[in-house]
């Protein structure tokens, strides 16, 4: 999947939890702003997980205070980690 459909899926992910029209959901908009808590964040992260069978890094804080753009490089951040290093698969 490249970055672009990533992000494009994991912004999809946000209007599905948050009911919120996807034109709405910019990577400059910030969250309270469009009323996505906590909570929000937690249900968005669980869908991601399940979804791209990942763990998401635990050192990538999602501030309420913080964009959407924000989540979605944390999602970004965590299928590259995920994804194994090339130097470490050949010598394997």
């Amino acid at each position: 999947m490249s970055p672009s459909q990533l992000r494009e899926r994991v912004r999809s992910i946000i209007a599905q939890v948050t009911k919120h029209r996807l034109e709405a959901l910019h990577d400059g908009a910030l969250l309270a702003e469009l009323d996505i808590d906590s909570l929000d964040i937690v249900e968005v992260m669980m869908v991601v997980e399940n979804e791209f069978d990942l763990e998401m890094c635990d050192d990538v804080p999602i501030q309420e205070s913080g964009s959407i753009g924000e989540i979605i490089d944390a999602v970004q951040m965590s299928v590259e980690r995920a994804q194994p290093s090339p130097v470490l698969s050949a010598s394997i």
